[in-house]
């Protein structure tokens, strides 16, 4: 994969509407607006974060940002290969001068409505199943869930032979119903992600090679998450070239001089800029069925 044609494509509005779309060719230039963005993703009940800053946004397109419950979606990659890396809630807005230009910074927080807004008030009959609390909790906050095959094996043997009652955040029930499970949660661009704790989400292993896309060598990382001087080993963080496919808690077999194997994205960086500097991921790989 060669580190050229960098595309985006970003959509700004209200959740479920149409919203105002960027990324496209504009002007003379033929060239879409400046954009540059630094997203942070892991595998924690904290929200992911990112921030995202356009140069010379529309007074329209700064108004949409500014809207209660505003969100932004962001694809980007190469050429006509745009994969999701951002969905979010807008939880910031700063419009600056830069020069001659005008910036506007946007902070966006994964999840942030859905973790922060939503309550539930349920009473289950006995009998009733890990994977029904959970699904329940996910539906009050309006997530899709995607659960891995051991999580959800660990919540359906999960039953409730008293039944299950909960008046709160539905964020607590979701704590409280993977905690008793031995799972962890938790929201990957706007959606609900549950594994065992330790494990993948999928089987599904994308190869990691200078041929598709790794940079520099892999750093071994230390227990503290240093960069590894004779320490125990945690890991490896491998930089590579910007690549949405790729994301928290999927496997990945890394091949490099410096070492080859299978291992699971704990947390991954993503920073770019379609004029110039970075498009890259910078991904902190742990082995596979670690604790956390």
């Amino acid at each position: 994969m060669d580190n050229f044609d960098r595309q985006y494509r970003a959509v700004i509005g209200q959740r479920g509407g149409t919203g105002v779309e960027l990324g496209g060719a504009v002007g003379e230039s033929g060239m879409p607006l400046h954009i540059s963005f630094d997203i942070e993703k892991g595998n924690k009940e904290s929200g992911n974060t990112a921030t995202v800053k356009f140069w010379n946004l529309s007074p329209e397109t700064i108004a949409e940002i500014k809207q209660k419950n505003a969100v932004l979606e962001l694809c980007a990659g190469y050429g006509g290969s745009l994969p999701l890396i951002l969905s979010g809630d807008i939880s910031t807005s700063e419009t600056v001068p830069d020069g001659a230009d005008r910036m506007t910074t946007i902070e966006v927080v994964d999840g942030l409505a859905a973790v922060r807004d939503s309550y539930m008030s349920v009473s289950y009959e006995k009998g009733i199943t890990g994977i029904m609390v959970l699904q329940g909790a996910a539906d009050s906050m309006g997530l899709s869930a995607v659960v891995s095959a051991e999580a959800g094996e660990l919540l359906a043997q999960k039953i409730f032979t008293n039944g299950y009652s909960f008046v709160g955040q539905s964020k607590s029930s979701l704590q409280k119903i993977c905690c008793t499970c031995g799972c962890s949660w938790s929201i990957q661009n706007g959606i609900l992600q549950v594994v065992k704790k330790g494990e993948a989400v999928s089987p599904n292993v994308y190869v990691l090679n200078v041929q598709s896309g790794l940079l520099d060598i892999p750093k071994e990382l230390t227990e503290n998450g240093a960069e590894s001087e004779g320490g125990a080993k945690k890991g490896y963080e491998a930089r590579y070239l910007l690549n949405g496919a790729i994301g928290v808690d999927d496997l990945v077999m890394l091949e490099s001089r410096a070492v080859s194997g299978i291992f699971k994205v704990e947390s991954v960086v993503m920073s770019g800029d379609n004029f110039e500097g970075e498009w890259t991921c910078t991904a902190k790989l742990v082995e596979p069925g670690g604790t956390e």
